[in-house]
C-alpha cells in the first residue's frame, strides 16, 4: 500500500512539474495549494491510475468478435447438429450397407457417441460461457462497480433486472425450449456468483449494516420474480435454491456486531461456526464469516480483525 501511495504522488508531481518525476514526499495539499480546484484524493488518483478495461487487448476480441449474436448461433447450431446425428447415423448406415454388404455397424456408432459427447460438451460450455460475459464482462460496470457502492440505498437493482429481461428476451426469443432453460439456468448461477462477490468481497467502497438485509431481501424477490415469469420461466424450487446461497449470508449480515464477532471467533477457533436460524442451524466456514465482519463498518469489529488476523484497516 505504502508503495503503491508512492507511486501515485510520484504521478501527480511528474504531472506538476511537466513530466518530471520529484522524488520528495510533497502532500496532495502542497502540491495543489495554488489550485481553485480542491486535491483529489488517493482513491482517485489510485482509480485514475488503474488501466482501463477497454484499452485491454481481449476486450476488442471478447466484445468485437464475440457478440451475444453468435455466442447465440453457436449454442443453436451445435444443439440442431446434436438432434440430427441420429438421422446422420441412420444415413451412413444404409449407405454402407448398400455398398460393403453389412457389418462395421459398431464402429460408426462408436464414432457417433464420441460425435454426440463433444456436442452436448459445446452446448454446455457455452451456453455457461454466455451467461459468465453477460453478467461478468457486458454487465461489470453495474455489478462490480455500481451496484451497492458506498452503502446499498444508493444503488438500486432496477437497471440490472431491466437489462436482465432484455437479454433474456433477446437470446431465449431465437432457442428452442431447452436451450431456454439451460441458459436461464447459467445466467441465475451468475448472478447468484456476483452477488456473492459484491457482499463478502466488494472491496473498499462497499458497507453493509443490519438495516440493509431487509432491501437485499427485497432485490432477491426481485431476481426470482423474473426468473419464474409468473410460472413461465424456470421452476419456483429451481430459483429458490439458486437464491439460498444468497439468502444464507444475509442471516449473519443481520446480526449486531457483538453476535457476528463472537461467529468470527468460534470459526476462528473452530474453523467453522454455526447460527441457528428459523430452526435450521446455518454453519460458515472461517474464511466467509470473518469477510462478513470486514464488510461492516463498526469500529469493534475493525479493532477484532486486526487482533486476530492482523489485518490493516486499509484492508477495507
Amino acid at each position: 500500500v505504502v508503495k503503491q501511495e508512492n507511486a501515485e504522488l510520484s504521478a501527480l508531481n511528474a504531472a506538476r512539474n511537466g513530466g518530471s518525476t520529484v522524488k520528495s514526499k510533497t502532500s496532495l495539499t502542497s502540491l495543489f495549494k495554488d489550485s481553485k480546484k480542491p486535491p483529489p484524493s488517493l482513491a482517485e488518483v489510485f482509480l485514475e491510475s488503474v488501466p482501463k478495461v477497454d484499452t485491454s487487448v481481449d476486450y476488442v476480441g471478447i466484445s468485437q468478435g464475440l457478440p451475444t449474436s453468435v455466442l447465440s448461433t453457436c449454442i443453436i447450431s451445435a444443439y440442431y447438429l446434436l438432434n440430427h446425428t441420429t438421422a446422420v447415423l441412420e444415413a451412413i448406415r444404409s449407405k454402407w450397407t448398400y455398398r460393403e454388404g453389412g457389418g462395421g455397424e459398431g464402429v460408426l456408432e462408436g464414432l457417433f457417441v464420441g460425435c454426440r459427447q463433444q456436442l452436448q460438451e459445446a452446448v454446455d460450455h457455452t451456453c455457461k460461457f454466455l451467461a459468465t460475459k453477460v453478467v461478468f464482462w457486458d454487465m461489470r460496470q453495474d455489478w462490480l462497480e455500481e451496484l451497492y457502492r458506498h452503502h446499498v440505498t444508493a444503488t438500486s437493482m432496477d437497471h440490472i433486472v431491466d437489462k436482465l429481461n432484455h437479454v433474456l428476451a433477446d437470446v431465449c426469443s431465437c432457442m428452442p425450449d431447452e436451450l431456454r432453460a439451460k441458459f436461464a439456468k447459467n445466467l441465475l448461477r451468475e448472478c447468484v456468483a456476483a452477488l456473492q462477490r459484491v457482499l463478502l468481497d466488494g472491496g473498499p467502497c462497499r458497507w453493509f449494516i443490519t438495516a440493509d438485509v431487509p432491501m437485499l431481501e427485497q432485490h432477491l424477490l426481485r431476481l426470482r420474480m423474473l426468473f419464474n415469469a409468473e410460472g413461465e420461466g424456470l421452476p419456483r424450487e429451481f430459483i429458490d435454491d439458486e437464491l439460498s446461497k444468497v439468502q444464507k449470508l444475509l442471516r449473519p449480515m443481520a446480526l449486531e456486531a457483538g453476535p457476528l464477532m463472537e461467529l468470527v471467533k468460534q470459526a476462528k477457533a473452530r474453523g467453522s461456526c454455526t447460527m441457528s436460524w428459523r430452526g435450521q442451524d446455518l454453519v460458515f466456514d472461517e474464511n466467509t464469516i470473518m469477510r462478513i465482519l470486514a464488510r461492516r463498518p463498526e469500529r469493534l469489529g475493525s479493532k477484532l480483525l486486526k487482533e486476530k488476523y492482523k489485518l490493516s484497516k486499509r484492508i477495507k
